[in-house]
């Protein structure tokens, strides 16, 4: 069975993994920000096979208030003015554990198992199965998305019924070496137009199948529906509850129904 991928990001080189497949891409998207895999059995398994070394963390949340003080709770009244000011585009955060580990080397390990393809795609025919790129046309039997579902929809030339926010990032200097020892800190104040900070934040916008990409948080909709075509990833699915986790665990399921 030929297994075609599109998108040579994280969960673009997970699935050929999984799938033995080949991806098709301009290039390598390394990650531009903070990437947790969620501590599973299936994680874990993962981790091994690919002989990586890992340690395992909880991760800190805090919540910045408007005197510019980090706090470890916050109130269901504060919360849901938050909600307000994000409108509603995001979950209340929850403490959970994750591996921690160089994902620089998953990336290098991952990519040297892939056969890679190095093309722009400028078309996606479901019906003829066949993706057309600058470089060449390459028929599938099954082809993995793991790219944004506005591209995709692009690329099939249909409309998807997505809604979503814009996202901008910006960087700035930390006032306080206390705000570093928090993964992420939601800034409650209604004043700020900050709405989430992480040590590791970043600015530049990664660019998908050759077009610079704007950064959604996924709100409602999702991608139409094909036969012999898969979506991986959150951005994929348009589903915001969608991890990295969980899709591992659902290719080692589809793997072993193969």
């Amino acid at each position: 069975m030929k297994v075609l991928v599109l998108g040579a990001g994280i969960n673009g080189l997970i699935s050929a993994y999984f799938y033995d497949g080949t991806i098709i891409a301009p290039l390598l998207s390394l990650p531009k920000g903070p990437v947790y895999l969620y501590k599973s059995p299936e994680t874990k398994k993962f981790l091994e096979e690919l002989d990586i070394y890992r340690t395992e963390k909880e991760i800190k949340i805090g919540f910045l208030d408007e005197s510019g003080w980090v706090s470890d709770k916050i109130s269901k009244r504060e919360w849901n003015n938050y909600e307000i000011k994000t409108k509603r585009a995001r979950s209340r955060p929850e403490k959970f554990r994750y591996y921690n580990f160089d994902w620089k080397e998953m990336i290098i390990k991952l990519s040297r198992c892939a056969d890679m393809v190095q093309d722009e795609i400028h078309r996606v025919d479901p019906a003829e199965m066949k993706v057309y790129g600058e470089k060449g046309t390459y028929k599938y039997d099954l082809l993995v998305s793991t790219i944004p579902a506005t591209i995709f929809s692009e690329l099939v030339g249909e409309r998807f019924e997505l809604e979503g926010t814009p996202i901008h990032f910006r960087t700035w200097r930390l006032e306080s070496k206390h705000y570093l020892s928090y993964d992420y800190i939601y800034d409650i104040n209604p004043s700020s137009d900050r709405l989430r900070i992480t040590p590791y934040h970043y600015c530049q916008i990664e660019e998908h199948l050759g077009r610079p990409s704007h950064a959604y948080k996924i709100i409602g909709g999702k991608p139409l529906e094909y036969d012999n075509v898969k979506y991986i990833g959150r951005l994929a699915k348009w589903d915001r509850n969608s991890f990295i986790s969980d899709e591992i665990k659902l290719l080692y399921r589809e793997v072993e129904k193969c």
